[in-house]
């Protein structure tokens, strides 16, 4: 929660002492021309409800302060007969707004902030403060304040999706929830000039997570009419993306490969080569990504591990994460120096195979071709 000093010395009880006369002026605050009233009076929040409008608060104009002058207007919320002191962040209401509305999902996560539990029955305050500008003289806000009761619900998980990324064999377009409900991560390639946005439901894309005021921003778009900005990155490549819906934000981190001017080869009894250090089956490079590995034709049932030389077993290889992973199980990749330990994938399934090694992710897909 944010401290707005500036507001709160606006607030506060206005005693001003003159001189050793000792003199005190008393400002009268203004009379509540405002009324601040809320769409419901005791509202049960439903998580089916999360992007929803569900609650409004209505207020009429504030009053004129005089020649010169001009009224700037917050709102705000907390716990009531909390005097605000956990109240949530200042919203500046734009000239001429009378009315607020929240989701469902916004007015759970106040809740959850101010440590109420799920489920729990509350009485919450909300407030406008409409402080005056261009006077000569100090004049009072204008406040306007009511109450309701609402009870918040469980987060429950909450799958997103990741739409127009330049997709590849090493990611799905189901993004990994790591807070629930609030924190996503992906890791994939990306190409330059593709767009990229997240969406809560495949089929109408609807509500999405869009493009806000630069690439790290999000503003969330929930109806056809809405601008449809998209994501882009500023060149191909793969990059780890986490997406926070709390803090509305994005960040990208493109990932390196240290690879890139090194080769790769398979060997054991599954590959052609058999167990032939000295001429073991090499793979091709991807000409835009040199650090992507990859290999087809047929692969025999049993063994492969994965050197870096050639000529002597003791060198470096790439290797599975756990021994014995099989063309369908854990897809990762380690680097093991001197090969050891000797761990090997296990090809339990004979036939054409698409292998592919990308060493920005340190992953492996056996891809069948039959």
């Amino acid at each position: 929660m944010k401290s707005y000093k500036y507001l709160a010395a606006l607030l506060l009880p206005a005693l001003m002492s003159c001189g050793s006369d000792d003199v005190q002026y008393h400002i009268e605050t203004p009379e509540d021309q405002m009324l601040i009233s809320a769409s419901a009076e005791d509202l049960v929040l439903d998580a089916a409800d999360a992007d929803k409008d569900v609650l409004t608060f209505s207020w009429n104009a504030p009053a004129d302060r005089g020649e010169g002058t001009s009224i700037k207007s917050y709102f705000r919320m907390d716990i009531a007969d909390n005097n605000f002191a956990t109240a949530s962040d200042l919203i500046e209401i734009e000239p001429g707004q009378t009315s607020i509305s929240f989701t469902a999902d916004d007015l759970n996560d106040y809740l959850l902030g101010w440590g109420v539990s799920p489920e729990t029955k509350v009485r919450i305050e909300a407030e406008i403060v409409a402080t005056v500008e261009g006077s000569e003289i100090y004049l009072k806000p204008e406040l306007s304040t009511t109450t309701m009761l609402l009870t918040g619900y469980r987060a429950v998980s909450r799958p997103l999706w990741i739409v127009n990324a330049g997709m590849d064999a090493f990611a799905d377009d189901q993004m990994n929830e790591i807070v629930l409900s609030k924190q996503y991560s992906w890791s994939g390639k990306f190409e330059e000039g593709k767009g990229v946005k997240f969406v809560y439901d495949k089929a109408t894309q609807l509500p999405s997570l869009n493009k806000g005021d630069d690439n790290n921003s999000i503003v969330k778009r929930t109806e056809d009419g809405d601008p449809d900005n998209l994501f882009e990155v500023s060149s191909t490549g793969y990059y780890n993306v986490t997406v926070s819906t709390k803090t509305m934000s994005v960040t990208w981190e493109k990932l390196e490969s240290s690879y890139e001017d090194a080769d790769l080869w398979m060997v054991g009894n599954a590959a052609p080569c058999g167990w032939d250090i000295n001429n073991p089956t090499p793979m091709e490079k991807d000409a835009d990504m040199p650090g992507v590995f990859f290999w087809e034709g047929y692969l025999n049932t049993g063994e492969i591990k994965m050197p870096l030389a050639t000529g002597n077993w003791g060198v470096d290889y790439l290797m599975p994460v756990n021994n014995y992973s099989d063309q369908d199980g854990d897809d990762n990749v380690q680097f093991v120096a001197g090969g050891n330990p000797d761990n090997k994938w296990n090809i339990t399934k004979s036939g054409n195979y698409r292998v592919v090694v990308n060493t920005y992710m340190m992953k492996i897909k056996f891809i069948p071709l039959d």
